[in-house]
């Protein structure tokens, strides 16, 4: 068992501080090492259940079909001090906020790379205040909102997972420490990211659960993606297999593989439906809005995440042979969140940003990230891009 802790950016004078957690060991093992963590670092307590039945489907669910994260739910109730049969609390989350992130993803092939690898550019926009008041998002549960009035996301972690069966994994973590991921990259090369549906949160059909429910969550998704899948076309497979389901913000994904191989899983606003729209030899581009042929054009939540689309395919389209490093990251900053508070997509009294930039390549397996830290004569101060090695 392993467990190193260090700080990558940011730290008390700074709006957010990044932490590594390197962890190696058995699922169980890793799992309580997050637990000890979430205890220390973020003050969490176990996340009150609404529903025993709920927990004891899901608990259930966890055991057949991830049974790696049933793992480590044992060995965070074991930290926790609960029995991991009381369905008095949901031991499949270490939740510690919730939210809308707004983002802009595109996946490179290696036909459109200089250097002839595969990329994923991706910027992670939140507001720099608390739960964004857009739609009609809530906090799950107050118990883990109230963190000493700390912005939603000023405690990112970059985790790097050695299990002792099973693949690496690389990501980034916001609002879930035990299950949940941003976007990240394992050791066969797959590459998987989130982004909020806006539009789906505005649409009349769309039903806010925030409770436990049978299936893995958004934040879930991308780390059950990760831990199982080699590849785009495995990944395909196990989600048209697995049940899904939405705690607190419906979610998209971006996701992709080191041989070019790309896609974009969505759902309806009703769920009824699941889409995969395949990348091609150009780069794929996903921002805050549903893509697929015959999606909803929703409402004016969505002009602003069309703005960045539009933006990103333009730039894309003026660089029409293969692009370097330097080109691609120009391109995502070009979209990258500057507005003051009240502009873009987060109206509220904070402004937002690009919390993180993070450059994920594909084919050697390896993450170029720099963080925002926050202002200084009214200018936007960011880390030094560091690198991570699977």
């Amino acid at each position: 068992m392993k467990h190193q802790i260090e700080t990558v950016a940011g730290g008390e004078n700074s709006f957010l501080e990044a932490t590594k957690l390197e962890l190696s060991g058995s699922q169980c093992e890793i799992g309580a090492m997050l637990a000890r963590h979430a205890i220390s670092a973020l003050e969490l307590t176990p996340l009150p259940a609404k529903s025993a039945h709920a927990v004891r489907e899901q608990r259930c669910f966890m055991q057949r079909h991830w049974p790696a994260h049933y793992q480590r739910m044992l060995g965070a109730a074991k930290v926790l001090d609960v029995d991991p049969e009381n369905d008095e609390y949901d031991l499949s989350v270490l939740l510690y906020g919730v939210g809308v992130p707004g983002c802009s993803v595109v996946f490179y092939p290696p036909s459109r790379t200089e250097s002839q690898e595969a990329i994923l550019s991706r910027n992670f926009d939140y507001t720099t205040g608390r739960v964004a008041g857009i739609g009609n998002i809530e906090p799950v549960a107050e118990h883990f909102e109230d963190r000493g009035g700390k912005p939603t996301v000023s405690q990112p972690f970059l985790i790097h997972t050695k299990p002792d069966q099973g693949f690496e994994c690389l990501f980034m973590c916001a609002y879930d420490l035990l299950g949940g991921a941003t976007d990240g990259i394992n050791s066969e090369g797959l590459a998987v990211a989130l982004m909020a549906d806006i539009g789906t949160t505005e649409s009349r059909d769309y039903r806010r659960r925030q409770d436990t429910g049978v299936g893995i969550n958004e934040m879930q998704t991308v780390r059950f993606l990760l831990e199982n899948c080699s590849n785009a076309k495995n990944a395909r497979e196990t989600l048209l297999n697995t049940e899904q389901i939405y705690l607190a913000t419906p979610c998209h994904y971006m996701i992709a593989d080191a041989s070019g191989d790309a896609f974009i899983w969505e759902f309806d606003p009703l769920r009824q439906t699941s889409h995969i729209t395949d990348g091609t030899n150009e780069p794929l581009v996903c921002t805050n809005h549903l893509i697929y042929d015959g999606a909803p054009a929703n409402t004016t939540t969505t002009d602003e995440s069309r703005n960045r689309y539009r933006r990103l395919k333009a730039q894309i389209a003026s660089h029409p042979s293969r692009v370097s490093e330097t080109t691609i990251r120009e391109t995502n900053r070009q979209v990258a969140a500057v507005e003051p508070a009240g502009e873009g997509q987060y109206i509220s009294d904070t402004p937002a940003r690009t919390l993180w930039y993070a450059h994920y390549n594909l084919s050697d397996r390896s993450l170029c990230i720099d963080f925002y830290l926050g202002e200084q004569s009214g200018k936007i101060v960011r880390s030094n891009p560091s690198r991570h090695q699977l």
